[in-house]
């Protein structure tokens, strides 16, 4: 019997996860399939139904709908609840749908691995964005005892929200007018808008108003190295594409679905990094 999972958002078209997810299945020779597809707001609940009739096993989720599936759950793990966000759904054996948040810690242990020995609690971070991936970034940063976090975002209303939504005095907003006079003292620029995505285009960021040893990290993966870190590299600063954060998260999903822990090696990114896009 074949199992099914898929990817579910607006636009999907970008994404690697059927890439790296059917690269698992053939590798450890499993009878499954996985796809992306593109849903509007309207067609979330038929799909859900499709979830709990056997169709398929469960599926990510990405933007726009991390947030807006949260109230569409039977129950949610702990990082779900936190963050106010979910990115990947699985079927239960009572039939009742699980939401569930491995971005926290796939954005973490993609910035561990790529930066060892960074000190989380006693550097200044900022973030760009206020949804589901943002909200992923900072639960995660909060969960390992961050410093200061700055926060910024286009839309005044959803920077309150996320602002109300921790209600952490370790977190300070900033409007998005600012971000470019607010980088004195940034150690790490975390990058969690859908500007490419959106069709706003690349988003822009003056690079020279950080030190020389701070990090940028866009969560963006396709292309591998965005606009945004190419401006970044330009200037001379460290960088972090989003592919290890896409291995990593995957990982735990893979598993709830499929059965078995995929492993995670430099193979892999390789792969994903020079498909052509």
């Amino acid at each position: 019997m074949m199992i099914k999972a898929a990817l579910i958002g607006n636009p999907v078209c970008h994404s690697l996860s059927p890439r790296l997810h059917n690269f698992w299945c053939a590798k450890y020779r499993i009878s499954g399939n996985y796809e992306a597809i593109n849903l509007e707001e309207k067609d979330l609940d038929s799909f859900l139904e499709r979830i709990r009739g056997g169709e398929f096993v469960g599926a990510n989720v990405t933007a726009p709908f991390k947030e807006k599936l949260l109230e569409k759950m039977d129950c949610l793990e702990k990082a779900a609840k936190k963050t106010g966000a979910i990115n990947f759904i699985i079927s239960r054996k009572d039939g009742t749908l699980e939401g569930r948040n491995s971005d926290p810690a796939g954005f973490m242990e993609n910035l561990m691995s790529r930066a060892p020995g960074l000190d989380i609690q006693n550097i200044t971070t900022m973030v760009l964005g206020t949804g589901g991936a943002a909200r992923a970034c900072i639960f995660a940063l909060l969960d390992k005892g961050a410093g200061k976090i700055i926060v910024a975002g286009r839309t005044e209303s959803h920077l309150r929200g996320l602002m109300n939504f921790f209600s952490n005095s370790i977190l300070r907003d900033i409007s998005w007018s600012g971000i470019n006079t607010s980088g004195k003292g940034v150690s790490l620029l975390v990058n969690a808008t859908s500007s490419d995505l959106s069709g706003a285009g690349a988003l822009q960021f003056d690079f020279s108003t950080l030190a020389q040893d701070s990090i940028v990290y866009d969560l963006a993966y396709n292309p591998p190295e965005t606009e945004f870190l190419k401006a970044a590299r330009k200037a001379g600063l460290k960088t972090i594409d989003g592919l290890g954060m896409l291995i990593y998260q995957a990982i735990p999903a893979f598993e709830a679905w499929f059965g078995i822990r995929p492993d995670y090696d430099n193979k892999i990114y390789d792969m994903l990094k020079q498909r052509e896009i």
